[in-house]
């Protein structure tokens, strides 16, 4: 549709909706679904003190990468406020990985904070994943094939805004458990966006929802890599994770409901019920 939305305002929005719901989540794990046994572990504190002590002051390096990625974060966040035409937060990102190739962590030995041999370990297949999410997006739009699904979505043309966001949130987040988060929303967005036209209302509203959905699945390891982590460790059976899962899938559609109708139009300045002329040009 020819929009942007900045670093800036994506974290304006994410941002509050992450805290509440980790609030939440903690909640219900500790006080509700899982409450511990035990309240405090009998030298707990000392074997914390004595592994931070193990870690020795941070070094020159540690300070140089922290200090690259908070530059990175805030050029991230200071061009949604600045009209620069030649940079994108993908020049940002691309401009703090060849500074890190640059800059000097022993110049006397010719070392840098990165080279190649450590590079080339970097998991390119998140990358290629991430490569495909974006062919995958052309190719649902170029082939028809986003029309089609519309089609299948004219149930929701009668019904509220409010109760398709609870919808399309609910069928993300539930999809996104046995599939991809890169290609759930893939599929969803453009779809939402065109479903929201149809509709007469502001494409933001279902495609946000959508979006942020997909990253909201904890029933199942397959479903993201922290829950696979979490599965690996052997502390935890697919059958708690399903049973505690779900509530927290069910707490998520609440939550992003919420939000995105309560706090995404005042955020960003949009009235959700209204549909944009730059919408309206994109469907001449």
């Amino acid at each position: 549709y020819g929009q942007t939305i900045s670093f800036a305002s994506w974290m304006a929005f994410g941002v509050p909706l992450s805290i509440v719901f980790l609030m939440l989540t903690w909640f219900l794990l500790t006080k509700v679904m899982l409450p511990p046994e035990i309240s405090a572990i009998p030298g707990g504190t000392e074997l914390i003190n004595r592994e931070i002590a193990k870690l020795g002051p941070v070094s020159k390096e540690e300070k140089l990468v922290l200090l690259t990625f908070a530059t990175v974060a805030v050029a991230w966040i200071v061009r949604g406020f600045m009209t620069t035409p030649f940079v994108s937060d993908t020049t940002i990102a691309i401009t703090g990985a060849i500074a890190l190739f640059l800059i000097p962590s022993n110049f006397s030995e010719g070392k840098f904070l990165l080279d190649w041999q450590t590079a080339v370990k970097i998991p390119w297949g998140v990358v290629v994943l991430f490569g495909g999410g974006l062919a995958m997006t052309d190719a649902v739009s170029k082939t028809g094939l986003d029309v089609w699904l519309t089609g299948q979505f004219t149930l929701l043309n009668g019904l509220t805004l409010i109760v398709v966001i609870l919808i399309v949130t609910t069928v993300a987040i539930f999809l996104t458990e046995v599939t991809s988060n890169t290609a759930t929303a893939t599929l969803l967005v453009p779809v939402m966006g065109t479903v929201a036209i149809a509709m007469g209302v502001h494409p933001y509203g279902p495609m946000i929802a959508a979006g942020v959905a997909t990253s909201y699945a904890f029933m199942l390891p397959v479903a993201t890599p922290p829950n696979a982590v979490v599965f690996g460790s052997g502390y935890v059976s697919i059958a708690q994770m399903s049973r505690v899962g779900v509530w927290l899938n069910l707490a998520g559609v609440a939550i992003i409901t919420l939000f995105v109708m309560l706090i995404l139009q005042f955020l960003w300045g949009i009235d959700l019920n209204t549909l944009p002329a730059w919408a309206t040009l994109a469907t001449n």
